[in-house]
């Protein structure tokens, strides 16, 4: 089974796994009481994710090491792209940072203590953040019981509740302000582009930075897919000849990549409804293994067991390796 990655997972570790947008976004939520106990020019990107498949739709996650007081500590910074604040945050939160404890473990089997890990988490719900961001808000018992109920909170970055303009005045690169407007704005305007002439000071500061192709892409691939791919002619309309007309041709090159790609994601759906109708006529009720094994095939493959469908005797020779 393949694993689904959310636009808006991809938007945010493109941006935030550079360690100065991820410091940026730490001096921006914790204030520099807190972020002054860390040296953030030891802040590094640590491989891997703790977020389960189930939860990969609205979770993303990365996990960064920094040195604070002489220690080692961990960050672990989640974007929660739910369209409303989940209630269980906290608990899937204490479910990562188990994880994160345990790997610290197995690399370090002669460890007296654990890490500290610091949780902040960047959310753009609709209508904001309406939850606690304490762990035992979770629990209702008496106050004689709480000793006995893990306690942390975990540092918030509401996105629905910030103005635009402080997002894009933030002590922050182009890019980070850029994703950070995207998570925010993009699935909600009905203007897009009323929504791109806002940005277009950052974008124009992005076409100067170094990576600033590769940036103008991500961004721009965020709201193809948020947006539709319809939205590519007002992109195009908005800020080309507004920005550079280099701009024009890369987004017109992307558009219609973005358009061809979803012609075929609609072609290879098709495919899969036809394929998974045809068995089922053909062979009775179908396991759902293979339904997810339907759903993970590209267009080649699907393509083979269309064909063999129509003569096969069994599901084993539909399925048989070529």
């Amino acid at each position: 089974m393949t694993t689904t990655v959310t636009p808006h997972d991809a938007l945010f570790k493109a941006a935030f796994s550079l360690p100065e947008n991820a410091a940026a976004e730490l001096r921006h939520v914790l204030g520099p009481a807190i972020s002054g106990l860390f040296d953030l020019s030891t802040l590094q990107l640590c491989p891997g994710s703790f977020v389960s498949d189930v939860l990969r739709a609205r979770h993303a996650d990365l996990l960064f090491s920094v040195r604070a007081g002489g220690q080692d500590v961990r960050v672990y910074v989640l974007c929660e792209h739910k369209s409303g604040p989940d209630p269980w945050l906290s608990l899937w939160l204490l479910g990562y940072m188990v994880q994160i404890w345990e790997a610290y473990l197995g690399e370090n089997p002669k460890a007296q203590r654990l890490p500290v890990i610091l949780p902040l988490v960047v959310a753009h719900n609709d209508g904001g953040w309406r939850g606690s961001t304490a762990f035992e808000a979770l629990f209702a018992a008496p106050d004689d019981l709480f000793d006995f109920i893990p306690r942390f909170r975990f540092a918030l970055d509401d996105l629905a509740r910030q103005d635009p303009e402080a997002i894009k005045r933030r002590d922050a690169s182009p890019f980070a302000r850029l994703a950070l407007l995207a998570l925010q704005q993009a699935r909600r305007t009905e203007h897009l582009g009323r929504m791109l002439r806002g940005w277009l000071a950052l974008l124009r500061e992005l076409r100067q930075a170094p990576t600033g192709r590769r940036a103008y892409e991500q961004i721009f691939q965020y709201l193809l897919e948020v947006c539709g791919p319809d939205a590519g002619a007002d992109i195009i309309d908005t800020t080309a000849t507004e920005i550079d007309p280099e701009v024009k041709q890369i987004m017109e090159t992307y558009a219609e990549m973005w358009q061809r790609q979803g012609r075929e994601r609609g072609r290879q759906e098709l495919a899969c409804k036809m394929l998974l109708r045809l068995l089922h006529r053909r062979f009775g009720d179908l396991s759902p293994a293979i339904d997810l094994r339907v759903a993970a095939a590209d267009a080649a493959l699907l393509e083979v067991w269309l064909d063999r469908c129509l003569d096969a005797r069994t599901l084993d020779e539909v399925f048989a390796p070529k």
